[in-house]
C-alpha cells in the first residue's frame, strides 16, 4: 500500500492508519484479524472501527454471535481517493551526485561538502536557469 506518511517517516497519521483498516475489511473481517493485520491494540481498534462506522465507511454485521466489518462504498471512495493522493505526493529521494557520498563504520550517510569548480559552475546555471524562468 502507498503511505503519505510523515516527513521523518516514522509513525503512520491517523488518516493512513483508516487507509489500512479500509484496505483489510474489503473482505469481512473480525476485529482480531484487523488488529493484527494493521498493528494496533484493542482499544485503538476499537476507536478506529467506531470513527469510521459512525461515517458510513465501514458496516458492521453482526451474524451467529460474530461481528464482522465490511467496507462501505463511502469506504472505497475514501479508499480510492487516498491511493490517488498518495500517488501524488510520493517523490523520488534526491541524490545530490555533485557530492561524493560516504558512509562511516556504523553505516551512517556522510556528503562532503565540496565539490571542483566544475560542479559549483553547473549548479550555478541551474539556479540561474530556475530564477529566469519563474519570472
Amino acid at each position: 500500500m502507498l503511505r503519505i506518511g510523515k516527513f521523518d517517516g516514522r509513525r503512520r497519521g491517523k488518516v493512513e492508519i483508516i487507509a489500512e483498516i479500509l484496505a483489510n475489511v474489503r473482505k469481512p473481517a473480525k476485529k482480531t484479524r484487523i488488529m493484527y493485520e494493521c498493528n494496533l491494540s484493542f482499544k485503538q481498534l476499537k476507536g478506529y472501527l467506531r470513527f469510521m462506522n459512525v461515517r458510513g465507511l465501514v458496516r458492521a454485521n453482526a451474524e451467529d454471535g460474530t461481528v464482522t466489518y465490511k467496507i462501505t462504498d463511502a469506504g472505497r471512495s475514501f479508499l480510492n481517493s487516498y491511493h490517488n493522493m498518495a500517488r501524488l505526493l510520493q517523490t523520488k529521494k534526491l541524490k545530490f551526485s555533485h557530492f561524493g557520498q560516504t558512509h562511516n563504520a556504523r553505516g551512517v550517510l556522510k556528503i562532503k561538502t565540496e565539490c571542483d569548480e566544475s560542479t559549483r559552475q553547473r549548479v550555478r546555471n541551474k539556479e540561474e536557469k530556475l530564477l529566469f524562468e519563474n519570472c
